[in-house]
């Protein structure tokens, strides 16, 4: 595993190679961490070895929390897996609905299979396949990031909320 003590979001500018479900998990908290405002999950189905987990969800709700203007918004193709398992994640969002949104991929963009984290418009995980973990991920790759960014925000505006992930309270 990679020490990620020397990694600092926005500074550290050295490719991670990525080749399993632990480094992306450690990697993507370890950014979320130091991210201060902007988180986006583009992901087939928020696995539960990256996604799942005390140490993703804390991360996710610090940054969630730590500023009044924090926007976390993940748009996934198969969202049905965390629904069923009422996955931590959703909890959160239901506790923090003005700072964490979900939506369902358009499927006009279904052919994208890949998976990205982007923190901060900055620090990038990328994997090409999201069935696979093996990718990349830097600190600080803002033009990539910012490329993938723009590509997210086209997905978003045509993409649809994902209903059942709010409780209804009657």
């Amino acid at each position: 595993m990679t020490d990620l003590s020397d990694k600092t979001l926005g500074e550290t500018s050295d490719d991670i190679v990525l080749e399993t479900s632990e480094e992306n998990r450690d990697i993507a908290v370890c950014m979320i961490n130091q991210g201060t405002r902007y988180l986006d999950i583009y992901s087939q189905r928020l696995d539960s070895r990256i996604y799942a987990g005390a140490d993703f969800s804390n991360a996710v709700r610090h940054l969630a929390i730590q500023s009044p203007h924090a926007k976390i918004r993940f748009l996934l193709k198969d969202h049905e897996s965390m629904i069923r398992t009422n996955s931590p994640l959703l909890e959160l969002s239901r506790r923090l609905a003005s700072r964490i949104e979900f939506r369902k991929i358009n499927r006009d963009y279904a052919e994208n299979t890949s998976e990205f984290v982007i923190v901060d418009q900055r620090g990038l995980l990328h994997r090409h396949h999201g069935d696979r973990y093996e990718g990349i991920a830097n600190f600080n790759l803002a033009k990539q990031a910012m490329e993938l960014t723009h590509y997210f925000n086209e997905v978003w505006e045509r993409s649809s909320g994902i209903t059942d992930a709010r409780r209804l309270h009657i």
